[in-house]
């Protein structure tokens, strides 16, 4: 019920290194057949394709659109990976691609399926709208993945390859190393506080102490030579950070506003089971993008079948994910991504075997997915602290990302770069605490 693509190996080394240490199994994501596209817009009909092209759009807005991912792209390699010219205005996207539409030279009725069609693209891949993203982290988020098609597309895309049985097994695995390593894993521990604790002893180096609550509510205490976060952006901005002297207490206080200023995408995902394939015998792929509404809430829809077991996979995104998340909504819920399949594939839709859902946006250690997402008013500058450590504090995550912000590599990626920093910091260190850190196990 978790992350469950990855791209192509050339795109997404990080993850797949893990994928292949592990031995875990993998299928091409299905896009051959019909697709549908409805962007809801008055007098625009559901475009129905084949292609990667959604060609019933028309010559000119296709165009259009092609031109806006051109310079999307070129604001991203030129201003956020060349740092040439002026650095991206801290502002909102969408404010963004309606000023680039702007200076287009065709019809104004021309220009509301590509802006549609941007606005689609943020709402999928980000679990907000357009509106309430930052266009630096916009522009970054493309720059690391290498372009947005690699976004907005299955093949050759982000999306177009599946794990078999979830994403999951990857931490399994990960959990299975450390123990046999001697390390111990403790789930369900939220940390409250970090303090820095100075040692008087010239021959140890200074300690960090998380304070943890329990899901028990037990409260405990963890001694550390070098701490990396890596929990969700709102998770961390909630933690206290005390003890940090003076030129440390400035940085963190700068780093934990912009942290504050974050919040988490909202997605929530359904995994609906049937006897039979009957979008594939009708000579559909399975794939539907469309506007939603308070009806019909479900923003995307792909094939999701496995091992023989036909099953589509759907999400509600953005503002239609706030509003329908809640427990006391499940079972409403449930009727309205059913009777919305029904009204795109037939009645065969409406009495699956099994339904399956998670509802990401009102889980506790996340409070949402895929990933965290600015606010309009950060600015490019301020991005920068998220990864720049505060003495023995190292930062992680995906969002801290290089490479593949945002997706399961990333997040592999952002760990390795934290590795290496600790690494680092130990030999610049001039006071002997291997054996003290060793000893700690």
């Amino acid at each position: 019920m978790g992350g469950q693509w990855i791209g192509p190996r050339r795109q997404q080394p990080h993850i797949w290194r893990a994928v292949e240490r592990f031995g875990l199994s993998t299928h091409p994501q299905r896009y051959a057949g019909r697709r549908v596209l409805d962007l809801g817009l008055p007098g625009m009909q559901p475009v129905y394709y084949c292609s990667d092209i959604p060609s019933g759009l028309g010559f000119v807005a296709l165009l259009v659109t092609q031109i806006f991912l051109w310079w999307v792209n070129f604001n991203a390699y030129v201003r956020v990976k060349g740092r040439l010219f002026t650095r991206p205005a801290a502002t909102s996207t969408l404010v963004k691609f309606m000023g680039f539409l702007r200076w287009v030279p065709v019809k104004e009725s021309q220009k509301v399926a590509p802006l549609a069609l941007a606005c689609t693209l943020v709402r999928g891949v980000f679990g907000v709208e357009a509106e309430q993203l930052s266009w630096p982290h916009f522009l970054r988020y493309v720059s690391s993945a290498g372009g947005v098609e690699r976004l907005a597309t299955i093949r050759n895309g982000f999306q177009e390859t599946v794990l078999d049985d979830g994403a999951q097994q990857i931490c399994t695995r990960l959990l299975e190393e450390i123990e046999s390593c001697g390390g111990r894993v403790y789930t369900n521990e939220c940390v409250s506080q970090c303090e820095l604790m100075e040692s008087t002893c010239p021959s140890k180096c200074d300690e960090v102490v998380l304070h943890t609550v329990a899901s028990s509510g037990v409260c405990k205490k963890w001694r550390a030579a070098r701490v990396v976060f890596a929990v969700p952006p709102t998770k961390k901005a909630k933690i206290h950070f005390l003890g940090l002297p003076k030129h440390l207490r400035l940085q963190a206080e700068a780093t934990l506003s912009v942290q504050r200023r974050r919040s988490m995408g909202c997605i929530i995902k359904s995994v609906v089971c049937y006897e039979a394939a009957f979008w594939l015998e009708a000579g559909f792929s399975g794939e539907v993008i469309c506007a939603p509404t308070q009806k019909a809430p479900v923003f995307n829809i792909y094939d999701h079948t496995q091992s023989g077991s036909p099953k589509l996979v759907c999400f509600i995104n953005g503002d239609f994910a706030q509003f329908w998340s809640g427990e006391h909504k499940r079972e409403r819920r449930k009727q309205a991504v059913l009777a919305q399949l029904g009204s795109l594939f037939g009645e065969s839709a409406l009495t699956p075997d099994d339904y399956l859902e998670k509802d990401w946006v009102a889980d506790y250690y996340t409070g949402g997915c895929p990933v965290g997402c600015f606010h309009p008013e950060i600015s490019d500058e301020e991005i920068d602290m998220l990864c720049t450590p505060i003495g023995p504090i190292f930062w992680a995550g995906t969002e801290t990302a290089e490479s593949c912000q945002g997706f399961m590599s990333g997040a592999v990626q952002s760990g390795e770069r934290a590795a290496r920093q600790i690494l680092q910091s130990f030999v610049q260190d001039e006071r002997p605490c291997y054996g003290n850190i060793k000893g700690r196990g």
